[in-house]
Protein backbone atom coordinates (compact mmCIF):
# COMPACT_ATOMS: atom_id res chain seq x y z
CA UNK A 1 0.00 0.00 0.00
CA UNK A 2 1.43 3.36 -0.98
CA UNK A 3 1.64 6.37 1.29
CA UNK A 4 -1.14 8.13 -0.59
CA UNK A 5 -3.47 5.13 -0.33
CA UNK A 6 -2.70 4.92 3.38
CA UNK A 7 -3.68 8.60 3.85
CA UNK A 8 -6.97 8.01 2.05
CA UNK A 9 -7.68 5.00 4.31
CA UNK A 10 -6.80 6.67 7.64
CA UNK A 11 -9.07 9.71 7.04
CA UNK A 12 -12.36 7.78 6.81
CA UNK A 13 -11.36 5.49 9.68
CA UNK A 14 -10.65 8.51 11.90
CA UNK A 15 -13.98 10.10 10.96
CA UNK A 16 -15.86 6.90 11.83
CA UNK A 17 -13.94 6.55 15.10
CA UNK A 18 -14.49 10.16 16.20
CA UNK A 19 -18.17 10.04 15.21
CA UNK A 20 -18.65 6.88 17.28
CA UNK A 21 -16.90 8.37 20.33
CA UNK A 22 -18.91 11.60 19.97
CA UNK A 23 -22.19 9.71 19.71
CA UNK A 24 -21.30 7.69 22.80
CA UNK A 25 -20.47 10.85 24.79
CA UNK A 26 -23.72 12.50 23.68
CA UNK A 27 -25.72 9.39 24.65
CA UNK A 28 -24.14 9.41 28.12
CA UNK A 29 -24.95 13.09 28.54
CA UNK A 30 -28.54 12.58 27.38
CA UNK A 31 -28.95 9.64 29.78
CA UNK A 32 -27.63 11.72 32.66
CA UNK A 33 -29.93 14.63 31.82
CA UNK A 34 -32.93 12.33 31.41
CA UNK A 35 -32.20 10.91 34.87
CA UNK A 36 -33.16 14.23 36.46
CA UNK A 37 -36.65 14.03 34.91
CA UNK A 38 -37.56 10.64 36.39
CA UNK A 39 -40.28 11.19 39.02
CA UNK A 40 -39.79 10.03 42.59
CA UNK A 41 -42.03 8.04 44.90
CA UNK A 42 -42.09 7.08 48.57
CA UNK A 43 -41.60 3.39 49.33
CA UNK A 44 -42.31 1.98 52.79
CA UNK A 45 -40.54 -1.11 54.16
CA UNK A 46 -42.04 -3.09 56.98
CA UNK A 47 -43.70 -3.07 59.38
CA UNK A 48 -41.45 -5.21 61.53
CA UNK A 49 -42.60 -6.31 64.97
CA UNK A 50 -40.48 -5.01 67.84
CA UNK A 51 -40.39 -6.81 71.16
CA UNK A 52 -37.98 -4.57 73.05
CA UNK A 53 -36.63 -1.09 72.53
CA UNK A 54 -34.30 1.09 74.50
CA UNK A 55 -32.12 4.09 73.78
CA UNK A 56 -28.47 4.44 74.63
CA UNK A 57 -26.26 7.50 74.55
CA UNK A 58 -22.91 6.15 73.47
CA UNK A 59 -19.70 8.07 73.63
CA UNK A 60 -16.68 6.64 71.92
CA UNK A 61 -13.43 8.49 71.78
CA UNK A 62 -9.91 7.70 70.79
CA UNK A 63 -6.72 9.64 70.58
CA UNK A 64 -4.36 8.52 67.85
CA UNK A 65 -1.04 10.23 67.14
CA UNK A 66 -2.20 13.39 68.91
CA UNK A 67 -5.47 13.71 66.95
CA UNK A 68 -8.81 13.43 68.79
CA UNK A 69 -12.01 11.85 67.55
CA UNK A 70 -15.21 11.77 69.60
CA UNK A 71 -18.13 9.84 68.24
CA UNK A 72 -21.15 10.38 70.47
CA UNK A 73 -24.61 9.82 69.09
CA UNK A 74 -28.01 8.62 70.20
CA UNK A 75 -28.84 5.08 69.07
CA UNK A 76 -32.02 3.08 69.52
CA UNK A 77 -31.44 -0.62 70.08
CA UNK A 78 -34.41 -2.74 69.04
CA UNK A 79 -35.16 -6.41 68.67
CA UNK A 80 -37.12 -7.46 65.59
CA UNK A 81 -39.22 -10.58 65.99
CA UNK A 82 -38.74 -12.88 62.98
CA UNK A 83 -41.36 -15.17 61.43
CA UNK A 84 -39.80 -18.20 63.16
CA UNK A 85 -40.02 -16.52 66.59
CA UNK A 86 -36.33 -15.69 66.85
CA UNK A 87 -35.10 -12.16 67.57
CA UNK A 88 -32.67 -10.08 65.54
CA UNK A 89 -30.98 -7.02 67.08
CA UNK A 90 -30.94 -3.78 65.08
CA UNK A 91 -29.56 -0.32 65.72
CA UNK A 92 -31.44 2.74 64.50
CA UNK A 93 -29.61 6.08 64.54
CA UNK A 94 -31.36 8.67 66.70
CA UNK A 95 -31.03 11.38 64.10
CA UNK A 96 -33.58 13.80 62.66
CA UNK A 97 -35.08 11.04 60.51
CA UNK A 98 -36.74 9.15 63.34
CA UNK A 99 -40.29 9.42 64.64
CA UNK A 100 -41.35 7.66 67.83
CA UNK A 101 -45.11 7.41 68.21
CA UNK A 102 -46.97 6.10 71.25
CA UNK A 103 -49.83 4.04 69.86
CA UNK A 104 -52.68 3.11 72.26
CA UNK A 105 -53.66 0.16 70.03
CA UNK A 106 -50.36 -1.61 70.84
CA UNK A 107 -49.83 -3.48 74.10
CA UNK A 108 -46.87 -5.90 74.23
CA UNK A 109 -44.94 -5.09 71.07
CA UNK A 110 -44.05 -2.23 68.76
CA UNK A 111 -43.78 -1.68 65.03
CA UNK A 112 -40.94 -0.29 62.91
CA UNK A 113 -41.24 0.98 59.34
CA UNK A 114 -38.77 2.76 57.07
CA UNK A 115 -39.82 5.13 54.30
CA UNK A 116 -37.47 5.81 51.38
CA UNK A 117 -37.58 8.35 48.55
CA UNK A 118 -36.62 6.57 45.35
CA UNK A 119 -36.94 6.98 41.60
CA UNK A 120 -40.14 5.60 40.10
CA UNK A 121 -38.61 3.12 37.67
CA UNK A 122 -42.08 2.06 36.48
CA UNK A 123 -42.44 5.33 34.55
CA UNK A 124 -41.61 5.16 30.80
CA UNK A 125 -38.92 7.87 31.01
CA UNK A 126 -36.91 5.66 33.39
CA UNK A 127 -35.95 3.31 30.54
CA UNK A 128 -33.99 6.16 28.92
CA UNK A 129 -31.66 6.74 31.86
CA UNK A 130 -28.20 5.28 32.35
CA UNK A 131 -27.58 6.21 35.97
CA UNK A 132 -30.02 5.54 38.79
CA UNK A 133 -30.11 7.40 42.06
CA UNK A 134 -29.67 5.61 45.37
CA UNK A 135 -32.79 5.65 47.57
CA UNK A 136 -32.72 8.28 50.33
CA UNK A 137 -34.05 7.43 53.78
CA UNK A 138 -36.87 9.80 54.73
CA UNK A 139 -38.03 8.46 58.09
CA UNK A 140 -37.66 5.59 60.55
CA UNK A 141 -41.01 5.32 62.31
CA UNK A 142 -41.22 3.39 65.57
CA UNK A 143 -44.64 2.79 67.10
CA UNK A 144 -44.57 1.74 70.75
CA UNK A 145 -47.27 0.98 73.34
CA UNK A 146 -48.73 3.91 75.27
CA UNK A 147 -46.60 5.02 78.27
CA UNK A 148 -43.47 3.30 76.89
CA UNK A 149 -41.66 6.60 76.44
CA UNK A 150 -40.38 8.39 79.54
CA UNK A 151 -41.51 12.02 79.32
CA UNK A 152 -39.87 13.41 82.45
CA UNK A 153 -36.75 15.52 82.30
CA UNK A 154 -35.03 18.15 84.41
CA UNK A 155 -33.05 21.22 83.55
CA UNK A 156 -29.91 22.03 85.45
Amino acid sequence: MTEQELRHTIGPVMIIFLTTVGAFVLALMAGGITNSFVPHKLVTEGPWTLVSARSVDSLQGKIVWGNGAVNGRLTYHVYVKNADGSLTPHQIPGDGKIKIIEDPSLSDSGLWTRTWLTQDLDKPIAQWTFFGESPVLQVNEIRVPLNSVVHSFKLS
